[in-house]
């Protein structure tokens, strides 16, 4: 079965808790991508460009409908997907079919490339669990994309317990970007190139793992051949194109001036319908 974390471990918190005096509408909690670097200033504000896009698009609806909203960054390392380039021993092995080059692969790069998921995880999960004390009634929105996906996925299906299930009734949507736990088939609403038959990186390696458990607000983006949620055998014959295919949702200047696939918009434009008219059955 795929790796995914089931429990929160101690972690140190990341980011500040609400104001008691000031408790919003939703809560976005946003982990960047691979090898992104985390800041709290800038333009990204701790998220990279391709999160930071998809919140804002959210953001944009919730404020022509006067719904207030913040935004939780995790800190989590996010170590590059470069990590997942394997060497030239190991993709002769696996290309001659030698069991021995799959282990190596595993140890060598795939393993790295996950290790800082559980601590993105733990993040989520306390500073979800943070809020939902000072804010009961707050709604969340969780945003990643890659190794953030991956975070957020896993978050969620921790969440998904008995101990956890009045938080995780507050989740209202989800935008994974590039998820390496996407299961064949998921039953959350698919965007992007790849088929739906498609699966991400964990899951070809290991089987695929629980699939999200709020797949009615979940948005799924993943285009073809990307390396992290598109996988395949096929995938060792062209790294190089596969990983700008994973790099390639936008495109940023030396500006952070971003251009921005469409279907990040789409996505997150749907997502953000359900969550206003989630705000708006409460409301009633």
């Amino acid at each position: 079965m795929a790796t995914i974390p089931t429990q929160a471990l101690a972690a140190p918190r990341v980011s500040q808790e609400p104001s008691t005096q000031h408790c919003n509408n939703v809560e976005f909690i946003g982990a960047r991508g691979s090898g992104q670097p985390y800041t709290g200033k800038g333009s990204f504000g701790g998220l990279g460009p391709e999160v930071s896009k998809m919140v804002g698009v959210i953001k944009a609806q919730l404020k022509q409908k006067k719904f207030s909203y913040g935004t939780d960054a995790l800190s989590y390392p996010a170590i590059s997907d470069s990590t997942l380039i394997p060497s030239a021993a190991e993709l002769a092995l696996i290309l001659s079919g030698d069991p021995q080059g799959i282990t190596d692969y595993i140890n060598d790069n795939l393993d790295k490339f996950t290790a800082s998921i559980n601590k993105g995880v733990n993040d989520a999960i306390s500073d979800i669990n943070s809020y939902h004390k000072l804010c009961g009634a707050t709604i969340y929105v969780l945003v990643g994309y890659s190794q953030g996906a991956m975070v957020m996925h896993a978050a969620e299906t921790s969440l998904d317990t008995k101990s956890h299930l009045g938080v995780f009734k507050k989740i209202a949507g989800t935008v994974l970007l590039a998820d390496g736990y996407r299961v064949p088939h998921t039953k959350a609403r698919q965007f992007g190139t790849s088929k739906t038959s498609g699966e991400g990186i964990e899951s070809w390696f290991f089987g695929p793992g629980r699939d999200v458990p709020g797949p009615g607000t979940t948005a799924n983006i993943c285009d073809a051949n990307d390396f992290v949620c598109d996988f395949s055998r096929d995938t060792f014959l062209h790294i190089s194109g596969d990983l700008k295919i994973h790099s390639g949702y936008t495109h940023c200047d030396s500006k952070e001036q971003c251009t921005s696939q469409k279907v990040l918009t789409t996505a997150s434009t749907w997502v953000g319908n359900a969550v206003i008219k989630r705000l708006d059955n409460m409301a009633r």
